[in-house]
């Protein structure tokens, strides 16, 4: 359409406002727009009247296990340390009571010291990636096309982002073809 602006806005509550602003402009090669992108963290303000809680952990990414880039002798070997750090409720093992109150706490600490081997092994042995970060259908292909267009793009960037150019125009041709 012809249109082009400088200026990208930000509309936001006040409540949401801190009163250190820190905002980042990003330029780098993966940003194929013309636009540059902006980061702009935001939080609530201490005088607000609401009581809202912001994590403050990566729990609020979804993480994926990459099982099959593990080394698996140095995760057998991690495991093996830390499943011998669980002492065996042997009178609950031995136990031949179907329905036994007395060694049910036994045995539930003992499943969840194992559960939590196994967590910390995994956390310490297998390589992880967080969901929507990684493109599992990924081709040496599209790295040569993103190589190009990274290229173009540093090039563009470089001359000072012109709208009406040659390199303008190659710049677009490169993208349409990712």
């Amino acid at each position: 359409m012809n249109r082009y602006s400088m200026i990208d806005y930000f509309i936001s509550s006040p409540e949401l406002v801190l009163p250190k602003h820190h905002v980042i402009i990003l330029n780098d090669g993966d940003n194929l727009s013309d636009h540059l992108a902006i980061i702009r963290k935001c939080g609530y303000a201490e005088t607000t009247a609401h009581n809202y809680s912001i994590p403050k952990s990566k729990a609020d990414h979804c993480y994926v296990l990459q099982w099959e880039k593990a080394d698996i002798m140095f995760c057998q070997s991690y495991l093996n340390n830390e499943l011998n750090k669980i002492l065996l409720p042997v009178d609950a093992l031995l136990c031949n009571s179907v329905i036994c109150h007395k060694h049910s706490t036994d045995l539930e600490c003992y499943y969840n010291n194992i559960v939590s081997s196994l967590t910390v092994t995994a956390e310490h042995c297998i390589p992880s990636f967080i969901v929507g970060v990684h493109k599992h259908w990924w081709t040496p292909d599209l790295g040569e096309l993103k190589q190009n267009c990274t290229g173009i793009t540093n090039l563009w960037n470089s001359i000072g982002r012109p709208r009406s150019c040659s390199i303008n125009s190659e710049r677009f041709e490169v993208q349409m073809s990712l």
